[in-house]
């Protein structure tokens, strides 16, 4: 979290205001959503750099707090016939990819992040006619390959007799 931010959290600055932003991308989606939590669309930066187009759309995040272990965020879109009756089914198609999330925090006057952005992946989804809710937690670390580096003989010569 930048300085910046840490000022406008902690002493309630009036004319600087932050935005919370989530980007939703699956393989099947039809393009990735950006998303902001604003009256109007804005054109920011990306962690890589790259821009992208933040719709202005309603949603709410439940951070995870600072105490748990595992770092679980709640989360709610109002408004599913744009997102939930095209893309949620899109992205059911295939079950084993998650939806990731990736949120982040934007401020006025500044085009580019002002948080490191926090990947999660879409748990527990929720659709109902007027709200898409569920989880959002790390990936399943069951499913990662360990170790994660292959020791061969002409990488780790010690190996070799």
């Amino acid at each position: 979290m930048t300085e910046e931010l840490k000022k406008v959290y902690s002493s309630n600055v009036v004319d600087q205001l932050a935005y919370d932003t989530v980007e939703l991308y699956h393989p099947n989606f039809s393009s990735t959503l950006y998303f902001i939590a604003d009256s109007k669309p804005r054109a920011l930066k990306l962690d890589n750099g790259a821009a992208a187009t933040f719709q202005p759309f309603g949603f709410s995040v439940q951070r995870p707090s600072t105490s748990e272990q595992q770092a679980d965020m709640s989360f709610s879109f109002s408004n599913v016939l744009k997102l939930g009756t095209v893309e949620v089914e899109n992205a059911s198609r295939d079950m084993s990819t998650p939806i990731r999330l990736t949120y982040r925090v934007y401020m006025d006057g500044s085009e580019y992040p002002q948080t490191e952005a926090i990947v999660l992946d879409l748990a527990n989804v929720v659709v109902t006619a007027g709200v898409v809710s569920g989880t959002a937690s790390r990936s399943n670390l069951y499913a990662r390959k360990f170790p994660a580096r292959v020791f061969e003989p002409w990488v780790f010569k010690g190996l070799v007799r």
